[in-house]
């Protein structure tokens, strides 16, 4: 299924290498995903690159928990990112044909193995990631990493705080480098981007970019 729905973006491992060499990267960011790509990734994403040469969205395209969107659905979405927003000559789209297993920080242990595998040479672990519900602290999954060596892992880890749109300064930042209050802050929930959606309430464009915007309501209102 995977194959005949992303055959244009499944890679192996040798591929991607090859291709990174072709394209002159020497150094790769990673990214691991399975939600729709938001602003808060894109900030996340566009740190991480001025660091390297190349930037890898790898979401992952296996099963997933039931009320996520589907992987076909979250794929038109980075590609309409990619296209929209990124210089094609630094960023590229390739699918992670695995499951999420929710194990997280053992899970991203996992993730940047596999992603060091693909020939990358960071990898972005945000809040939460691999995580469900409240199970793992928001953190866990990059306080786990202080348990290795730099270099057992063989691969730089990227570790960023939440992002946020703050109003203050009218651009995406993170508490590091804001100090809006939280009314000052735009940021959305699962439950609540889910719950606008199948409203037919279009996302702010401070939570996601408009092209985004338009596939997601046109899924909810189609399948929903």
């Amino acid at each position: 299924m995977v194959g005949n729905l992303f055959h244009d973006f499944i890679y192996n491992p040798k591929d991607l290498r090859t291709l990174f060499k072709k394209n002159n990267w020497k150094t790769i960011v990673g990214f691991q995903t399975r939600n729709p790509i938001h602003r808060a990734h894109e900030y996340l994403l566009k740190c991480a690159l001025e660091q390297v040469d190349g930037l890898l969205i790898n979401p992952i395209v296996g099963e997933t928990k039931k009320d996520d969107i589907s992987s076909e659905i979250r794929m038109q979405c980075y590609e309409a990112m990619i296209d929209n927003y990124f210089p094609k000559e630094h960023a590229m789209l390739a699918v992670y044909p695995a499951f999420m297993r929710y194990a997280g920080p053992r899970e991203a242990i996992f993730h940047a193995l596999t992603r060091k595998n693909y020939g990358c040479t960071h990898f972005i672990i945000g809040r939460d990631h691999a995580g469900v519900g409240n199970y793992y602290g928001t953190y866990d999954a990059q306080e786990i990493f202080q348990n290795f060596e730099s270099n057992e892992i063989g691969i730089k880890l990227l570790f960023f705080e939440h992002a946020f749109y703050c109003k203050r300064t009218n651009a995406m930042a993170t508490s590091k480098t804001s100090i809006a209050k939280n009314y000052e802050k735009i940021f959305l929930s699962g439950t609540k981007v889910r719950e606008m959606l199948q409203n037919g309430e279009s996302l702010p464009p401070e939570f996601t970019r408009p092209e985004i915007n338009k596939i997601l309501l046109r899924y909810y209102k189609n399948e929903k």
